[in-house]
């Protein structure tokens, strides 16, 4: 059960498993032709959500856009983003319904990943720890006994491996999180170009983040196309919201080539975000006038293509844990059944 929303609203961001139930039941409602206003009204009766549909109409009472009530209430991106363009389109039913499935797919991917590296990574650190007890408390131990034998040839080289071994899994260790702050930082404060730049250069993200632009794109164009707008008009709208920030990159530089004489066609050349297949998909819509079909076709597919790929990675979340868990246990084995075997030998 959802015992977070019964809280008092504040500032504080709305988990993402909280948005989902709370977009659910809004589309429920709007789905059995309640509007909008009187949707949040009959929500202010619902215990779960009662204090945060009362902050929405109080917020929607003081004048502001259904999406600045999002945002004000720090919703995700992709929600503010959808009911922006269901205010610019009058789609607001099939917007919502869209940005749940999309958020609920999200969580969905959290909720699993969570679940498969729960347990892996608890066994890993426990790995990592039992290693570095080993290595720094028993194993010099172990050197003086041997030292005291007088085997100062094993002992050398013995000492030389467990060396190796443990400079190598800390440099491991160290490049990672310097690696990760690093992008972390450099992605946060740098401007689209920049975090562009850093998307292409990290595989797995860039082949989700560009499919998910994709979907964007070509689900909002529809949209718009759908409600009378010509594919500038749709653009321009792309270009005017503040979520979605590569999406809006890319639709101002779209509409800068299209004034430059561009061919739709064409404009996308250069999108590193942008799949392959979509570019061919509007030649072909080009040359048979069905661009609106492609794009509400192509952003369904697309759709079950992220879900695939998102499983796909789940799929190798818990045997790359694993494999490193394995590796650990063999080299802390390594390390406890060597002393033993060349102690029995001095005896």
């Amino acid at each position: 059960m959802l015992m977070g929303i019964q809280r008092k609203v504040t500032n504080k961001s709305i988990n993402l498993r909280e948005q989902v139930a709370f977009l659910e039941r809004l589309s429920k409602l709007l789905a059995n032709h309640f509007t909008l206003k009187r949707s949040l009204e009959f929500m202010e009766y619902d215990p779960q959500f009662s204090n945060l549909a009362k902050h929405f109409v109080s917020l929607l009472q003081d004048g502001k856009s259904i999406e600045d009530c999002f945002r004000s209430l720090k919703f995700h991106p992709i929600v503010i983003a959808f009911l922006y363009f269901s205010r610019e389109t009058g789609q607001m039913n099939e917007q919502i319904i869209n940005c749940h499935n999309m958020l609920k797919m999200r969580l969905d991917f959290y909720k699993k990943l969570k679940s498969l590296s729960k347990y892996p990574l608890i066994l890993l650190f426990i790995s990592f720890g039992g290693f570095f007890f080993i290595s720094s408390i028993l194993l010099p131990a172990y050197t003086e006994t041997m030292t005291s034998f007088g085997d100062h040839s094993s002992n050398y080289w013995f000492n030389l491996f467990v060396t190796i071994i443990q400079t190598t899994i800390t440099l491991i260790l160290c490049l990672t999180i310097i690696i990760t702050l690093f992008i972390y930082f450099f992605y946060k404060n740098g401007d689209i170009e920049r975090k562009i730049t850093i998307i292409e250069r990290i595989p797995f993200i860039k082949s989700i983040v560009k499919l998910t632009t994709t979907i964007h794109f070509a689900y909002h164009l529809a949209s718009t196309i759908n409600n009378g707008k010509t594919v500038k008009e749709g653009l321009i709208i792309m270009s005017h919201q503040n979520d979605l920030i590569i999406l809006r990159h890319y639709a101002q530089i779209i509409i800068d080539r299209l004034k430059n004489g561009d061919q739709l066609v064409t404009s996308t050349n250069g999108l590193s975000l942008i799949e392959e297949d979509f570019k061919f998909l509007i030649l072909r819509s080009a040359e048979q006038g069905t661009l609106l079909e492609d794009l509400r076709a192509y952003s369904s597919i697309a759709l079950s293509t992220l879900e695939e790929r998102t499983q796909q990675v789940l799929l190798m979340v818990q045997p790359v844990l694993y494999l490193l868990i394995g590796s650990m246990v063999v080299v802390i084995y390594l390390f406890t059944l060597f002393p033993m075997f060349q102690l029995i030998n001095h005896m």
